[in-house]
């Protein structure tokens, strides 16, 4: 045995050069043992250790001999990880950059693969959907769902119905007594009668937060009244679309409000217990809350401007002045020389009101749309899978 190994290292170092070898190494002492096996001579012979130990022998990293190296002691030692294995090769072995050829070998060694190995990659993020790129009213397109339970007073169950606008990432929120499909159904004409939707998206099997038979009961049942929610969404001219089942990143974009919302509740009321009533103004106090949030980052030497906000888009608060021009004094006490009094004056005041929108949607495509480009990751930020992807059998 010890006679075959000495062979296949003599036929291994037959064809390196020693000179090239130290050259490439300046910092070793390489020699030539009367085997002709090259070894490294470190400072360690007056040590109490085995020859191999004191001079190991020179493995070439990429080489074959290097990995069937590894996989030997890989696999006698009950697939050990890198650090051992390695400093079961260094006892008799020096191979440069060790790692290298580790990783190189791990990569193919099936059990470590089926105990260790991470899952495939996620494929790689779509486009954004058309509904949330694009200008549009106030609510025209918006993705709803529902969170809760949230306990009343007499230990009853609320929940809340969140319906979220795609493009300016605004809430409205509804306070539901059950998940019934009547009480849904009021909510859904409440919301309908103010906000006037055309898209209505949500999820749909598993994930949805009511369950799949609530799911079904509310929105798949042949209601031969007309009193289910397709039904009436039909005759409204809504179009409501689910997303695919075990999909549930398609509804990042309520999902993430929704978890904002609770957090805005648990924080600003802690346990405390209301009324359904109580309930319904707390609500929209946090609904206010969160249409005022930030889009966008704003410079942190930018104090003055304001920031992008869902509520700019939904009421245009902005106290501007209305344009004031050829209008004389009046003796009359009620006069005031801000409103309009002439026919250019409502023209100029119209056109000043849609510069005023414009401007808005113009810091949107700037400021949130670039925004969104640039926090766009494909991966997380700890790599948790390979990112192969599968093969198709």
């Amino acid at each position: 045995m010890k006679l075959s190994e000495i062979t296949t290292f003599q036929q291994e170092h037959r064809a390196i050069s020693l000179n090239e070898l130290q050259k490439r190494f300046p910092q070793k002492t390489i020699i030539r043992d009367e085997n002709g096996v090259i070894r490294h001579d470190s400072r360690l012979q007056n040590a109490l250790m085995d020859f191999d130990t004191k001079s190991p022998i020179y493995v070439n990293p990429k080489s074959d001999l290097a990995r069937l190296i590894i996989r030997d002691l890989h696999c006698k030692n009950a697939h050990c990880g890198k650090d051992q294995t390695l400093c079961l090769a260094r006892q008799r072995f020096w191979i440069p950059r060790p790692s290298a050829a580790y990783n190189k070998y791990i990569r193919s060694c099936t059990i470590c693969k089926r105990y260790q190995g991470l899952p495939f990659g996620a494929p790689a993020m779509p486009p954004l959907p058309g509904d949330r790129v694009k200008r549009s009213r106030p609510f025209e397109n918006v993705g709803c769902d529902f969170f809760g339970p949230i306990l009343d007073r007499n230990d009853e169950r609320i929940y809340v119905c969140l319906y979220t606008r795609f493009t300016t990432r605004a809430v409205h929120l509804e306070v539901v007594e059950n998940m019934s499909t009547e009480a849904f159904l009021d909510c859904l004409v409440r919301f309908v009668s103010r906000r006037v939707p055309k898209l209505i998206r949500t999820d749909c099997g598993t994930n949805f937060r009511l369950g799949q038979q609530i799911l079904e009961s509310m929105f798949q049942s042949d209601d031969t009244t007309g009193s289910s929610v397709m039904t009436y969404s039909v005759s409204t001219g809504i179009r409501w679309t689910f997303n695919p089942p075990a999909a549930p990143w398609m509804g990042g974009a309520w999902e993430r409000l929704a978890g904002t919302v609770k957090r805005a509740l648990q924080k600003a009321f802690g346990r405390k217990k209301f009324t359904f009533t109580q309930l319904c103004t707390a609500v929209t106090r946090i609904e206010a809350v969160i249409n005022t949030r930030p889009l966008a980052k704003l410079p942190s030497a930018d104090i003055s401007e304001i920031p992008l906000r869902p509520v700019d888009f939904l009421q245009g608060n902005l106290a501007y002045s209305i344009p004031n021009v050829g209008i004389s004094a009046d003796r009359d006490n009620s006069y005031d020389p801000d409103l309009i009094q002439t026919a250019l004056q409502a023209k100029e005041a119209l056109e000043y009101s849609e510069t005023v929108a414009n401007k808005f949607w113009e810091r949107w495509n700037t400021e949130y749309l670039t925004m969104l480009r640039e926090i766009q990751h494909r991966t997380p930020s700890i790599q948790t899978y390979r990112p192969e992807r599968p093969h198709c059998w």
